[in-house]
């Protein structure tokens, strides 16, 4: 029994989970996208851009979360949160490929990451407080 106020949440979990949903989203649709390129179902000239979608998207549901829940406002919190996602697909990247090529399609998977980043911290409103009782 509290008196109403919810303490906020340590910055490391919020990203560390939107960085989760992000990576999950992503690694998923790209799962599914395998599944429909084995299948003959989607072309694969279609494949990059169903990959810059799917980075537009995880990023923007992961920023989503994270916005307003760190204790900053909603646009650098989500900003933060897609910049994260964008260094662990660029980790990632380094750790599993010979080498990048960052004027190529990598450069727009960037963009496309901090893209859905801004969408989620211009969409995701303003905070909403209680409604105020009169005495």
């Amino acid at each position: 029994m509290g008196n109403g106020k919810r303490t906020p949440r340590k910055p490391w979990v919020v990203f560390g989970g939107a960085l989760a949903v992000s990576l999950g989203i992503y690694l998923a649709g790209h799962l599914l996208l395998a599944a429909l390129l084995v299948r003959g179902t989607v072309g694969e000239g279609v494949a990059f851009a169903v990959t810059a979608g799917l980075c537009v998207i995880s990023s923007a549901v992961g920023a989503f979360l994270a916005a307003g829940q760190a204790g900053m406002g909603r646009l650098p919190g989500a900003m933060l949160a897609a910049a994260l996602f964008v260094c662990a697909l660029i980790a990632v990247g380094a750790l599993a490929w010979q080498g990048i090529t960052w004027t190529g399609h990598g450069g727009i998977l960037i963009l496309c990451a901090l893209a859905g980043g801004l969408l989620a911290g211009l969409l995701g409103g303003r905070k909403r407080g209680g409604k105020r009782r009169r005495r």
